[in-house]
Order: structure tokens, then C-alpha cells, then sequence
């Protein structure tokens, strides 16, 4: 289009739209001296936004040299060709989409997994589970299951396999959506941040899509939607305890209809109760401060020891050296002994 001097890829946002396509289809079945500016006009859509003199000044000046109208034919045939075979596979797609509805309303019940993707997930693993061996096999076979190389004790890597070249992507892309939840069913997005923190990001949503993926295998073989059984001990686990204090307590009151007499009472009360906690912390403050030697000033003050009933003062390392040093008169070794 642009070698035939065709800019309608400058006035329309989709060069291949329905507009586009039957302008070009015009231009190339009609010779240059027989086009009318009426009939392409008569062939833009009224959604479209820019003015008809801008679309017939993109299209004034064209000119197919050579070989181009029969080039630009062949294009057209197989863009034709391939319109058609993606309304056969939407058709089939609709066949089978109302075949497995069963199916497929189970799966959507799982936060991050659309009608669309539970159909593609389904043309992939199928609908029979007794061809696996068991979850964990699904999951190895699409490549989601971790490596477990160990040697003497050490890990020396967990990275997963090569399976599912279309079922890992896709379902990874599920658990991006899951873990983003944050408000409807945060469930996943709660796996996610507890994962998040020792492993990383990226093994995080993998452990995520893995755990999609077994819960598919369950919701398909039991005929059941999503629902866990650590649904609600997850969700509970991560909601913040609010601290008690006298706003709280004066709150709550409230709520359970205490009259005002009852809140200035409690009020009074806790306001005692806070002054009175105060005070005993400064005065235990102020009783250590008043301590005259502490533990490390006591060790470091003259220890005094008696050899020979005579009193001797050691001080610091001089008293490790003193005692286990023996004079020359065996009655005062022994009194040091």
C-alpha cells in the first residue's frame, strides 16, 4: 500500500478494518479512470472519526507499477482465506463451549480464570482426569512441577520442567490475574505474598499457577467449584488485629448502645489507670538512676583478699595474677590456695 502511494493506514486506526478492506478490495477490481469518489466514500463506516476529505486525499495519486494490482490480489485472496478459517474455528469454539458450559461455569468460579481461558485449558488437558495418574502428574506433565536435585543435603536447583508449551504460559497468566485480586476473592493473592517474600516473584507465580492447575484437576474430576479448605483459614490469617486502647473500647461501646454516663466513667477510669502507669514507671527511672554502683562499676572497684591474715587489695587482671601466683613460703602459698 504505501509502494502504490496508499496512506489509509494514516486516516483509519486499523488498516485491515472492515472501512479499510473494502476501499482496498475497490481500488483493486476498479481501473484508476473509473473510480468514484461517491462509491468509496458510500463504503466508510459512520463510527469512523476522520472527515471524507481526508480519506479521499489518502487515496488521490495512487498507482500500481507493474506487477503490484496482481500482488495486491493474491494478498487480499489469502487474507480472505484466513478471515473465513478463523470464523470456522469460532463456530467450532462455540460448539464446544456449549457442550462443556458445565464444565467451564465450574472453572470461572476460580478468581483469574475467564470463560475464554478455562476453554483453552480444557482443549489442552481434556475433560477425562483418569488419564492422569493424579494431580501431581498433571502438573508435571505441563511443566509446572519443581525439580528436586539434592545432593548431600544441599538443593542445588528446583527449576521445572519443559512441559505444557501452551498450558504453562496460559495459566500463569491466569495467576498473574489471581494474584492481583485483592478485593473479590483475595485468596491467591495472600498465597501469593506469603510465597513472595522467600522465594521471589517469578517461582511465586509459577507455585501459584501450580496450585491453579491442581485445583482444576479436583473442580473437573468432582464435577465442583472452587472452594478450598484453607479458603477461609487463609483469608482470616491475614486480616490485622487492631490494637486495644481506650478509642477502640469507646467505639465499641458505642456500637452496643452505652449510654454517655457509662463512656465518661470508662473514660475516667482508663485516664486513671494510664497516669497512675506513668507515674510508676518515672519512679522506677529515677530509683535506678539514684543506685550508687551499678554491676560494671562494682566489678571494677579494689577487691580486697587476706593472705596470711594480713589485708591485700587486687584490683582488675592483677587478681587473676595474684592468686595464681605462689610465693616461695609454703604457709603463705597455702593460705593463698
Amino acid at each position: 500500500m504505501t509502494v502504490s502511494k496508499v496512506r489509509l493506514d494514516c486516516v483509519f486506526s486499523d488498516p485491515f478494518g472492515k472501512s479499510t478492506s473494502s476501499i482496498m478490495e475497490y481500488l483493486i477490481m476498479t481501473e484508476p479512470e473509473d473510480v468514484s469518489d461517491e462509491q468509496i466514500l458510500s463504503m466508510v463506516d459512520r463510527r469512523v472519526k476522520a472527515s471524507g476529505e481526508d480519506i479521499l486525499e489518502s487515496i488521490h495519486g495512487y498507482e500500481f507499477i507493474g506487477i503490484q494490482r496482481d500482488k495486491l490480489k493474491v494478498i487480499n485472496l489469502h487474507l480472505g482465506q484466513i478471515n473465513e478459517c478463523i470464523r470456522l474455528i469460532d463456530e467450532k469454539l462455540d460448539y464446544f463451549r456449549l457442550k462443556y458450559s458445565r464444565i467451564i461455569r465450574h472453572l470461572t468460579t476460580m478468581i483469574g480464570v475467564t470463560g475464554e481461558s478455562a476453554l483453552y485449558i480444557l482443549g489442552e488437558i481434556g475433560t477425562d482426569m483418569s488419564v492422569w495418574r493424579d494431580d501431581a502428574s498433571l502438573a508435571s506433565w505441563a511443566g509446572l512441577s519443581p525439580a528436586n536435585n539434592a545432593s548431600a543435603g544441599k538443593k542445588k536447583s528446583t527449576r521445572t520442567g519443559d512441559g505444557g508449551h501452551y498450558l504453562k504460559p496460559l495459566l500463569v497468566q491466569c495467576a498473574l490475574a489471581a494474584a492481583k485480586s485483592t478485593k473479590k476473592d483475595p485468596y491467591f493473592h495472600c498465597k501469593y505474598e506469603t510465597l513472595k517474600k522467600r522465594r521471589g516473584h517469578k517461582k511465586a507465580i509459577t507455585a501459584i499457577a501450580r496450585k491453579m492447575l491442581v485445583a482444576i484437576y479436583h473442580m473437573i474430576r468432582d464435577d465442583a467449584d472452587f472452594l478450598p479448605v484453607d479458603h477461609e483459614e487463609v483469608l482470616h490469617s491475614t486480616k490485622k488485629q487492631k490494637g486495644l486502647n481506650l478509642n477502640n473500647v469507646i467505639a465499641f461501646l458505642k456500637e452496643q448502645g452505652a449510654d454517655d454516663d457509662t463512656l465518661r466513667l470508662v473514660e475516667r477510669q482508663c485516664g486513671a489507670q494510664e497516669v497512675d502507669a506513668a507515674e510508676g514507671m518515672e519512679s522506677v527511672s529515677s530509683a535506678e538512676k539514684k543506685q550508687p554502683i551499678s554491676g560494671s562499676a562494682a566489678t571494677s572497684q579494689p577487691i580486697q583478699e587476706s593472705v596470711n591474715g594480713s589485708p591485700v587489695l587486687i584490683s582488675g587482671s592483677q587478681k587473676g595474677r595474684a592468686l595464681n601466683h605462689h610465693p616461695k613460703d609454703p604457709a603463705a602459698a597455702t593460705a593463698t590456695a
